[in-house]
């Protein structure tokens, strides 16, 4: 009797807890990206990052890898990674320079560098001014635009 009760629980433990096709890890490209759809329009940013990033990882060159990549910046951008969201963006920008939401990369591009503090034109009003660039093509376009660094912002009216 109790035999058969020890070989019946060390049977249990030997049972996968899992089915393999329940794993992420085994997941189509396609169930992998719709997870992560699901995760960022439930608003789990972390959730969502999960899914993309396995995604890439299993299916680099697949069908719905390009929007993932694009996802994955946006979901970097929201949770306050901006190394790793400007990282995707220009991972997505180089592996496809012809994809048709191109203009979506460079706006998002644009928008976690603003929230970042980033410059958007180079700083041009001083030597000092860790901004300036004295090979700035956008100097002679805007001749009065001012800059926001420190140096800009605690110079006096008539220096700008």
């Amino acid at each position: 009797m109790t035999a058969a009760l020890c070989l019946s629980l060390v049977g249990c433990g030997l049972l996968p807890d899992k089915d393999p096709e329940d794993m992420p890890e085994n997941w189509p490209e396609e169930k992998l990206y719709f997870a992560g759809k699901d995760r960022l329009e439930s608003g789990s940013c972390n959730g969502a990052i999960d899914y993309y990033e396995k995604l890439q990882a299993r299916y680099p060159f697949g069908a719905y890898a390009p929007q993932a990549q694009l996802e994955l910046a946006y979901c970097h951008y929201k949770a306050d990674e901006t190394p790793k969201a400007i990282a995707s963006v220009d991972r997505f920008m180089k592996l496809n320079p012809t994809h048709p939401h191109m203009d979506y990369a460079f706006y998002l591009r644009g928008l976690i560098n603003f929230n970042n503090g980033t410059p958007v034109l180079p700083c041009r009003r001083s030597t000092t001014c860790r901004n300036s660039s004295s090979a700035s093509p956008t100097a002679a376009m805007w001749p009065m635009r001012s800059c926001a660094c420190a140096t800009c912002a605690t110079s006096s009216p008539s220096t700008r």
